[in-house]
């Protein structure tokens, strides 16, 4: 129940990534390599900022959609610890969407293929180990899903020069997860060479 929300939120940041990577297309196109490395910097600020925000938002405004929206507050809990993890990864869950534009427009069509089939297959692997395999509760489903994501978008990184870090913040909210701390910094690394 709550994932559609949460894919509606992923979206809001792929139509920056969309209309910035049509732009940064025509400047890399004219030779214009210095404003476009510009806009793309501007774009995936802004992609991470949307992400940021709606994290720490959906932190306050999700538990009380849920509740409204779902009245079983058995579904309504599970529904919640699902999101929580969602919102947790947000800032580096959003890149992925970006990258996948990026890539395109880099002349990397396939490798955005094979990363999106990559993410899907070990989604797959990771909710079945969890899931079936160690018996784990829906917090884990979500914790594959978060994980696969930002470690397709690390990379990405390698794969184009340097789109963006996000490798020590998904590692970093991983463990404070698993540890049960509260992370609020994010890692960006060289966000401006394409």
């Amino acid at each position: 129940l709550a994932f559609p929300v949460i894919m509606i939120l992923f979206a809001v940041g792929d139509m920056v990534a969309v209309g910035s990577s049509v732009k940064i297309a025509l400047l890399l196109g004219q030779g214009k390599n210095k404003e476009a490395n510009g806009l793309f910097s501007a774009a995936f600020c802004m992609i991470l900022g949307i992400g940021v925000l709606f994290s720490l938002v959906g932190f306050f405004v999700a538990p009380k959609l849920i509740t409204l929206s779902i009245k079983d507050t058995t579904l309504a809990n599970v529904a919640w610890d699902y999101a929580r993890i969602f919102l947790y990864f947000m800032p580096a869950i959003m890149p992925l969407f970006a990258v996948d534009n990026y890539l395109r427009i880099c002349g990397k069509a396939n490798f955005s293929m094979w990363m999106n089939i990559s993410v899907a297959v070990l989604n797959i692997i990771l909710d079945w180990f969890f899931l079936a395999y160690l018996r784990l509760d829906i917090r884990f489903a979500a914790l594959a899903t978060s994980e696969t994501v930002p470690g397709a978008a690390c990379r990405a990184h390698e794969e184009t020069g340097g789109l963006l870090l996000v490798e020590r913040a998904a590692r970093l909210v991983i463990y404070s997860f698993l540890l049960q701390i509260d992370v609020t910094g994010y890692y960006i690394h060289n966000i401006s060479t394409v």
